[in-house]
């Protein structure tokens, strides 16, 4: 018992539509996807009836799309179970969840409708890097705390960098980032713009824009976006 590829792909993107301004806030696109028993436990432990979710107050939803770890299984031949994590920022402080939602294969619309869906809060899957560093080898410390917290990846505020770091000739950049590397550690350090490092640091940047462990943000939305697998 399996779902068609074309079903998946139709099962993500409505979905996603929750996640999207554009349709979680068009009240009859809704009414179309909720089935009339939906009901949802949000995070916060909240029990949401139908009505209580046509009735939501538009606002920013600044979710991280594609939804990670995305996933579907059939449960029965007209029921599927998604399942994946959400990261959503609101008023600047992000918050991470696991989320199950249960759908029904319907005849007519988009084929399915959503009966159920759960969000459970979880801490995010990296740690926040907070003592400055001073010098290449102290890419190590992130080995040692990487151990201890059992985490393998790191969000870095760019401000706890020295100056060396910006200054290309002094090799402190590409030292450091090749030390991460070698103990396969991500991390994501937030790099404002600032035209004052000039234009081989900014090519630099971009450059790290496709490292696999090492990467530049300009704000720490999208620099935790790329940590949690958006």
């Amino acid at each position: 018992m399996e779902l068609s590829r074309d079903d998946r792909a139709r099962l993500q993107r409505l979905e996603e539509e929750l996640w999207r301004e554009a349709t979680r806030f068009d009240r009859a696109r809704m009414e179309q996807l909720l089935a009339p028993d939906f009901v949802e436990f949000g995070r916060s432990g909240r029990r949401y009836r139908r009505e209580d979710t046509l009735a939501a107050a538009p606002g920013p939803i600044r979710a991280v799309l594609p939804l990670p770890d995305f996933a579907v299984r059939l449960l029965a031949p007209d029921v599927a179970q998604v399942t994946y994590r959400s990261v959503v920022t609101y008023d600047g402080e992000t918050q991470y969840g696991r989320r199950s939602s249960l759908w029904s294969r319907v005849p007519d619309g988009e084929g399915w409708v959503l009966r159920f869906h759960q969000g459970t809060p979880v801490e995010p899957p990296f740690a926040v890097w907070s003592e400055p560093i001073a010098k290449p080898d102290d890419a190590l410390r992130f080995v040692e705390k990487a151990y201890e917290l059992e985490k393998r990846a790191f969000l870095l505020d760019g401000a706890l960098l020295p100056a060396e770091f910006f200054a290309l000739r002094s090799r402190f950049a590409g030292e450091f980032a090749q030390k991460l590397v070698n103990y396969q550690l991500r991390v994501a350090v937030v790099l404002p713009p600032d035209p004052s490092r000039g234009e081989r640091f900014a090519e630099f940047v971009r450059e790290l824009a496709r490292h696999p462990t090492f990467r530049a943000f300009a704000t720490r939305a999208e620099a935790e976006g790329w940590l949690t697998g958006g």
